[in-house]
């Protein structure tokens, strides 16, 4: 019997991922890209719907019902700023947006914040997005530092979510150049 030895590095591992996918599972569809993006914004309004006529004992559930639909909305944003909603960077943008603002979210600043996220993945002194705490660092906390970080990073993660992408769009490392050319696309939009 002949035994597969295990692929040594990332590359040999995409490899085979990418080899057992099936051939149509990169392709973009558009059509199906916006009927999903339909059913997203219809699954909202009705959301919304329900949270608006809802009695205050369903409004848990209704809650829940539209913290999931708006979820959709993050998603095709998400999707977009990924290039695969659509082979055009201009309607993936447009789109992007449109999803982004009713959850009050700047769809382009996001964008600059994720895609350095994706480039530096993993890396604990460059990725901004995952850096967790070693246990060294929590012992020397305060007992406040120590709530305020279970807030950020638990039940206030969506607040603290928008605060983290607003400080990294306007103070670390985000050229004035691109800040004024993410600040103009932002403000068009609105007009």
């Amino acid at each position: 019997m002949e035994t597969k030895s295990a692929p040594n590095n990332e590359q040999e591992i995409m490899a085979d991922v990418f080899k057992h996918l099936p051939p149509d599972a990169l392709e973009v569809d558009l059509k199906y890209a916006f009927f999903t993006t339909f059913r997203v914004w219809i699954t909202v309004v009705i959301a919304y719907y329900v949270l608006y006529n809802s009695p205050w004992y369903l409004l848990p559930l209704a809650w829940i019902f539209a913290g999931t639909a708006a979820t959709g909305l993050f998603v095709v944003g998400h999707d977009c700023a990924h290039q695969s909603f659509s082979k055009s960077t201009v309607l993936n943008e447009i789109v992007g947006t449109i999803c982004m603002m009713p959850l009050v979210f700047p769809y382009n600043a996001w964008d600059l914040t994720h895609s350095y996220h994706h480039t530096h993945a993993n890396n604990l002194d460059k990725d901004h997005l995952w850096r967790p705490f070693t246990k060294e660092q929590v012992s020397k906390m305060s007992e406040l530092m120590k709530f305020v970080n279970y807030y950020m990073y638990g039940p206030l993660f969506f607040e603290s979510s928008i605060f983290h992408h607003a400080y990294q769009f306007f103070f670390p490392f985000t050229s004035k150049k691109k800040k004024k050319k993410l600040l103009l696309r932002e403000v068009s939009f609105l007009l």
